[in-house]
Formats: C-alpha cells, structure tokens, sequence
C-alpha cells in the first residue's frame, strides 16, 4: 500500500513538473519571439491576449472534459498538447498562425492545471493529510529549472527550435514514463452531471477565486517587474536585481514545500489569511524601505506570502466542495490564471504613467484585499457550519 501511495504521489509531481517546464519555456523565451516576430510591444502585448482568450475557452469545456474522459486522459492529453505546441511555436514566423497556436497553448495549459489539481487533491485524500503544497513546490523548481533553460540556451546562442524540441520530448518522455500510477478514478462527489452547472457560481468558489486571484496578481508582477522595481528605485546593478528575483523566486518554492507543515499548525482558513498578511508586509516593506537590503527581505516575504496561498484553497476546495468538485477547481483555476496574465501586462502601464513605486502599492493594496476576503471567507463558513472552519492543527 505505501509503494502504491508513494508510487501515485511521484507520479502526480511528475505532471505538475512537465507542466511547469513547459510553461516556463515559453515564458523564458518571450522577448526573442517578439523580436523573431518583428512587433512593437503594443503589437505583441495585443497577441499575448490570445493566451488568456485560449483559458476563458476553456473554462466550460475543461471540466466537461474532465467529466466525459477523466482527470488522468485529461492531463495526459493537456500536458501531449502543451509539449507539442511549444514546438510549433518556435518554428512559426506568421503572426496569425502564432497566436492560433497560443489560444491552444492556454486552452491546454488551463486544462492541465485542472486535471493536475484533480489528481493532487484526490492523492491528499489517500495520504489523509495536507501534501497540496509538495505539487505546487514541484511546480516552481519545474519553473525555476525551465527559466535556467533558456537562460543557458540564449546565452550559449543555442536555437529556439533545439531548446523546444529538446524540452517537448523530455516532456513526452516523462508522460509515457508515469502515467500509469494516475489516479483512474475521479473524485466521488454528489453532483455527477456532465454539464458545467452555473450554480457552481456561489459566494465561496468567486471569493477563492479572487483570493487566489490576489496572489497571483502578486506572482505575476513579481515576476516580470521585481529586477525594474530594484533598478530603478535603487539603481541596482545587473547582479543586485538579479539576486533580488532568485530569492524572491527561491522564498516562494521552499514556502510551497512549506505550507503544508504551516497548515498542519495553523490549519487552513488562518494559513490563507497568514499568506496575505505576510505578502502585504512584504510590499509594504518594498514600498516604504529606502535600504536595498531590507528590500531584499521584503522580497523573501513576498514570495513566503504568495507561496501559500494558492496550496491552502486547493485544500479549501477539497473540504468544502459539496458539489462537482471538479467545477470548482476549473473556475478557481481559471481566475487566478487570468491574474498571473493580466497583472504584468497592468503594472507595466501604471509604471509607464506614474511610476513603478506607484504600481507597487497597488500591490500593496490587493495583498491588503486578500486578506479582507479570506476574513470574509472564514465568516462566512462559520454562519453557515461551524464544522466547515478548518482551523485546528489536526488538519
């Protein structure tokens, strides 16, 4: 029984991995495909709409696949898809065909992420205790591994078409590989209907939705913003900005393997708002410091914060979802994913209009609103049942 859990658990990190090296082999590689492409950045940032568009598809029709086939057909045939589309992507060089290509991509990644967390919540439920967080650890070193990648890759002048090619088949590699310790059977819950349900649309899935939406907003503007934030506020060189995003990035991967020790003590409602609280600490901290080193803790808390975020309400929906479990994670999913997308693409206007200082505190602030609506969230399940509000250690 322990090989069999053991064997499932590596599997399941096994998707969670080759979805993150995938993405993050896109993402690495974004500025050169702008410029292969010949487009301004109005032009490219107009395209790169094609990916969320490729999640907002996939919203309904992720979870009825699900339904029909199962979260393991599905994630293998999400994460084939993934692999497969990173490679056209690198050879095509027409402007239509690419953003066709990337309204897949988000279709499949959304789709992967859905079946993924299935797969993880359902691999908790054998284990009986929290381990949500261990995946989305996987997740972030995967990401951390694919942006070291192509950072090599460019660096070396080794061709796109090589790097995708070479991730693509690590990647099928790895499916074929562990596929078969998958979880067949999909979560038993009371509603087995196999369309999308609207009522699915309640006050507890929309307030996770935007809770996780807060972090992932956070996330992704780390990502893209935190080494301008640093030379522009301090003027820090190449290494200072650069050391200030790898602890940012390394922070929040050692927070998700983490935060599920932190929900065995804290349990899951005051993790979440735990998370927000250190997040905001962590922009107020950026805002406010005028020494570059305190910034650099400051950024340490922001990647602790948001590290723990996104595990606890997976755990939330695997203890609250007395409906389709399912369409709960296809709408959380989907909305923090939009966050992660849009948020850059935001901060990056606000910088340009007012200053990066000013973007920041705008992430200050919905840090600040995450907290709010995980306070709101946990008042709301003890007027509904007491029983609901997870928050003993024994979680």
């Amino acid at each position: 029984m322990n090989y069999r859990k053991t064997s499932i658990r590596t599997s399941v990190s096994m998707m969670f991995f080759t979805s993150a090296l995938c993405f993050s082999s896109w993402t690495c590689r974004i500025s050169f495909l702008q410029e292969r492409l010949s487009l301004n950045d109005g032009q490219f940032g107009f395209l790169l709409f094609s990916l969320p568009l490729g999640v907002f598809f996939s919203l309904p029709l992720s979870n009825l696949l699900a339904k029909k086939i199962g979260s393991r057909k599905l994630l293998l045939v999400g994460l084939s898809l993934m692999s497969v589309i990173l490679t056209a992507l690198s050879f095509i060089h027409n402007v239509y065909l690419f953003s066709t290509c990337l309204l897949a991509f988000g279709f499949a990644n959304n789709a992967t992420n859905l079946a993924a967390n299935i797969q993880a919540i359902e691999t908790e439920r054998v284990y009986q205790k929290p381990i949500i967080g261990s995946f989305h650890g996987i997740w972030s070193v995967a990401a951390l591994i694919g942006s070291v990648i192509g950072s090599l890759s460019m660096s070396l002048q080794i061709p796109i078409q090589f790097q995708y090619v070479t991730i693509s088949v690590i990647s099928i590699m790895l499916i074929l590989v562990f596929n078969k310790f998958l979880h067949v059977h999909d979560l038993k819950t009371e509603n087995n209907s196999k369309t999308f349900n609207l009522k699915v649309f309640n006050k507890y899935v929309i307030l996770l939705g935007l809770i996780a939406l807060c972090a992932m907003v956070g996330e992704g503007s780390m990502y893209d913003w935190s080494e301008i934030y640093l030379k522009r506020t301090f003027g820090s060189n190449h290494f200072q900005s650069s050391l200030g995003y790898s602890l940012f990035m390394l922070s929040m991967t050692l927070g998700r393997f983490g935060s599920d020790k932190a929900v065995r003590f804290f349990g899951l409602n005051s993790s979440l708002i735990l998370g927000g609280s250190i997040m905001a600490v962590g922009f107020l901290i950026a805002i406010s410091s005028p020494s570059f080193a305190f910034v650099l803790i400051s950024y340490c808390l922001i990647g602790s914060g948001v590290s723990l975020i996104i595990p606890v309400v997976y755990g939330i929906i695997a203890k609250i979802g007395n409906t389709d479990i399912s369409q709960y994670i296809t709408v959380v999913s989907s909305v923090s994913f939009f966050g992660l997308l849009f948020a850059p693409p935001v901060i990056g206007i606000l910088a340009q209009s007012f200053s990066i200082k000013i973007a920041f505190i705008l992430l200050l602030l919905i840090s600040l609103l995450s907290i709010v609506l995980s306070q709101y969230f946990m008042s709301l399940l003890i007027r509904k049942d007491r029983s609901l509000l997870i928050n003993s250690r024994e979680t």
